[in-house]
């Protein structure tokens, strides 16, 4: 009997310690060595410099690079970006639309929905939500805010190409990006 109570502690001590953790295995304020020593993906050491770690995965079928960003080797944000590469720029956007669901499924709906336009012409188009997108004339940016993350998702014109995104921020540790930027801005100057 002793030893089923044992049993359930550790059970429900190891349930705690698994919904606990922040991104992946990893928790905000970690170091570089710890979340390496946690995440199973595989490494891209070419792009893992300095205060960032790359890997390459899947999410929901789709390949993925996973981005970890460190600021004073404390991990702060980590990002999805979605690699896949299509013809149809409406596929891009399904996709999108596809992870908002399951986004929307596990945390509930968005704080904040927004499409900003820069240019309308395929505004009232329907079925071209994509092309706009591969020209820069909209982004479409949705925001869930949870106990100690910022979950943004977002899909946007960069490099002629769409980025679809799904970003991770720490809400504790935010203010060392905000600090770093405010440095390198003033360094600039």
């Amino acid at each position: 009997m002793v030893m089923k109570y044992v049993f359930a502690l550790l059970l429900a001590g190891i349930s705690i310690h698994l919904m606990s953790q922040d991104f992946r295995n990893a928790n905000w304020g970690e170091s570089i060595d710890m979340v390496k020593s946690k995440e199973t993906a595989t490494l891209i050491p070419e792009k893992s410099k300095g205060n960032m770690l790359y890997y390459k995965s899947t999410l929901g079928e789709k390949n993925v690079e996973i981005a970890y960003k460190f600021i004073s080797n404390k991990l702060v944000k980590a990002t999805y970006i979605f690699v896949e590469k299509y013809t149809n720029k409406n596929v891009y956007y399904s996709d999108f639309l596809n992870f908002k669901t399951l986004l929307t499924k596990k945390y509930g709906d968005p704080h904040k929905y927004d499409q900003r336009w820069s240019n309308d012409t395929y505004k009232y188009e329907v079925g071209y939500m994509g092309q706009a997108i591969s020209l820069g004339h909209v982004v479409v940016v949705e925001t869930w805010k949870r106990d100690k993350t910022r979950i943004n998702h977002a899909i946007y014109r960069k490099n002629d190409d769409i980025e679809h995104i799904i970003e991770y921020i720490s809400v504790n540790f935010a203010y060392l990006e905000k600090e770093k930027e405010e440095k390198t801005g003033i360094d600039d100057l």
